[in-house]
């Protein structure tokens, strides 16, 4: 599947057929000179004229929250009314810009450099600089026949595919809203970057009903289907797939980043409408172009779609502008006939495509999604992470402290329900008695194992025997590492009489702080507590409400884990005398089930500084803790 395009003879003798069918010239199409993309991000309309370097002045208005496409062969002037004088600045080719500010402060900022925009400098052949007059090799240089001439004309072949959950649906009805949603899509593409999708291949695929997770389904649906007639299969899975708690906004994926064969997207949450399924496969052909996650609620590119702003009618559906000009270059770059893939991008596409993505990252530094862009262009990303992998030393460590966890866990079941005090002591034991217990028999296992591997053993058997979700086993990451730590067979037999381990009488505490523990062991102690505030937000984002009783739980076994680490805390000392309260503050009086409103309005983000004041006071509560004094 990851042939080279280029040469695949059964591409031009499938895809000619289908071009004649369209009744769309072959005729080559010149490449553009570039394109300036502006935004408005103000609340009103605003009017500005536009002078080209070689033409007559134009004038535009442009509505809130709206992107305008330029197309320029030079750089141009633009001109507009602020704090009662006429403002005029330099555009450059293949830049993206917005305007921001009341009447009196109005500026126009260039996306990918601070400040205002500034005025550019030429190169000695009078083409703005780090810009050519006609990107890419000359028309005549390129292919010619099949998938090339559908990218020069704009044009992106796809497949839709369902499986065999749509098709209890009667073909011709499925069909008839895939192909018009698919249609309205391609109105926006061809807006924002002149762009449009079209069918060549309607059909079906069989996805298997062992797969019970999406990420697991995206990379079935690449090893199943094949990209042929066209270079994108987009797959529309009705079968109803488990979505790990933090990632329920995720919708649909492209598998690899831009210009890959395969898109998936969840046609199983029902809750959504026909104008938010439009956004999501917006959003992910937007990824396929190019596009990125950014921070303007306005956008189809937003991380978190889903959120009911398409049900009001005045809502625009549409891109941001960097986004738009991340798209423009893509595909002015296909219409080349030279590029068909994302690392064969020009230097120029690539400087700018950096800008933006570096840009939208510095606004969402928590999105690794952002990084794994940059990485991209520089020829750095993997296709996909690569699952992680800790020591032999340290795997059989922490093999021992889940045998262990399960052995107590075993011994306990056998004994008579009820309370320990209600059976002389020969009680089953529950809730925080229980955790203590399980944290104790996990550190006289892990004792005497080899120094070096023995705390991250402890911690990741920690995360694991305690645990009786599908999380870890089934995550691509660490599904590997979950099953070399423990088989199926003894997890089974663990989670049947594991009971519910509680920490300060809650079990959703005990869960994200043995979590926090492996991540700490996977990730190291900053990575582990990033990813349980971006978990919060995404919870917060898609409606389950945040939580600060969760981020203190997570903040606790991130310390925690970091003691066991340092040596501070022995094992002799936990197997001894290990208790809940010693290293969980009470979660009493804190927050939880924020909507996402109700945290905006107090907390305004992750980066607000009545958010960084909240977090430090759970940190000096920890730091408080009797086992820290």
């Amino acid at each position: 599947m990851t042939e080279s395009l280029r040469r695949r003879p059964d591409w031009i003798r499938l895809l000619l057929p289908a071009l004649a069918c369209v009744g769309i010239s072959s005729a080559a199409r010149p490449a553009e000179a570039g394109v300036v993309v502006i935004g408005n991000h103000t609340e009103r309309d605003l009017n500005f004229v536009v002078t080209p370097a070689e033409g007559e002045p134009q004038q535009h208005t442009l509505v809130p929250k709206d992107v305008l496409r330029l197309t320029l062969a030079r750089e141009a002037q633009i001109s507009f009314d602020a704090g009662g004088a006429r403002r005029q600045r330099l555009l450059e080719v293949d830049s993206a810009h917005f305007f921001a500010g009341d009447e009196e402060s109005l500026a126009l900022h260039r996306i990918g450099s601070a400040g205002p925009s500034q005025e550019s400098r030429r190169s000695p052949d009078g083409a703005p600089d780090g810009a050519a007059a006609t990107p890419g090799p000359p028309p005549s240089a390129a292919r010619s026949g099949g998938l090339l001439d559908f990218y020069r004309m704009g044009i992106v072949p796809v497949m839709i595919l369902v499986d065999e959950e749509q098709q209890l649906v009667a073909r011709p009805i499925w069909e008839k809203q895939l192909r018009e949603r698919l249609e309205k899509a391609s109105d926006v593409f061809e807006r924002h970057c002149g762009v449009r999708f079209r069918p060549v291949k309607v059909g079906t695929w069989d996805s298997e009903d062992g797969v019970l997770e999406f990420d697991d389904a995206i990379r079935e649906f690449e090893r199943e289907v094949v990209p042929d007639p066209a270079p994108l299969a987009i797959g529309f899975a009705s079968q109803k797939y488990y979505v790990r708690k933090r990632r329920q906004w995720q919708l649909g994926a492209v598998l690899g980043g831009p210009l890959r064969r395969h898109v998936l997207i969840r046609e199983s949450t029902r809750t959504l409408t026909e104008r938010e399924r439009l956004e999501v496969l917006l959003h992910e052909l937007g990824h396929f172009l190019g596009a990125v996650h950014c921070p303007y609620s306005y956008s189809v590119m937003r991380p978190v779609l889903g959120d009911r702003q398409a049900l009001e009618r005045s809502f625009r559906i549409g891109f941001d502008p960097g986004n738009t000009l991340a798209m423009c270059l893509v595909a002015s770059e296909l219409r080349t006939g030279t590029v068909v893939s994302f690392g064969q991008l020009s230097d120029h596409a690539k400087r700018r495509l950096r800008g933006v993505y570096t840009a939208m990252a510095e606004a969402l530094p928590e999105d690794a999604s952002l990084e794994h862009g940059i990485k991209l262009l520089e020829g750095t990303a993997p296709d996909r992470p690569a699952p992680f992998k800790l020591p032999p030393s340290t795997v059989t460590a922490a093999r021992t402290v889940v045998e262990a966890i399960r052995e107590a866990a075993e011994e306990n079941h056998r004994r008579p329900a009820g309370s320990s005090e209600e059976a002389g002591g020969a009680g089953r034991l529950t809730g925080d008695e229980l955790t203590a217990h399980y944290f104790r028999r996990a550190a006289a296992a892990a004792g005497p194992a080899p120094s070096e591997s023995a705390p991250d053993g402890y911690l990741l058997g920690l995360a694991i025997g305690l645990d009786d979700s599908p999380i870890l086993r089934n995550d691509p990451l660490t599904g590997a590492l979950a099953s070399e730590v423990e088989s199926e067979e003894d997890r089974r037999r663990r989670v049947a009489v594991l009971g519910r381990p509680t920490m300060r009488g809650r079990y959703d505490v005990t869960q994200h702080f043995i979590l926090a523990c492996g991540l700490t062991a996977i990730l190291g102690p900053e990575a582990a507590e990033r990813a349980g505030r971006m978990r919060e937000w995404m919870d917060g984002r898609q409606g389950a409400g945040f939580s600060f009783v969760h981020l203190l739980a997570h903040m606790s076994g991130s310390a925690f884990a970091e003691r066991i680490r340092s040596g501070d805390v022995g094992f002799s000392t936990l197997a001894e005398s290990f208790r809940v309260e010693d290293f969980v503050p009470s979660p009493h009086d804190l927050d939880e089930g924020l909507s996402w409103k109700a945290f905006l309005l107090q907390y305004g983000s992750l980066q607000d500084e009545r958010f960084h004041r909240r977090i430090s006071t759970i940190r000096e509560r920890i730091r408080s803790l009797p086992a820290r004094r």
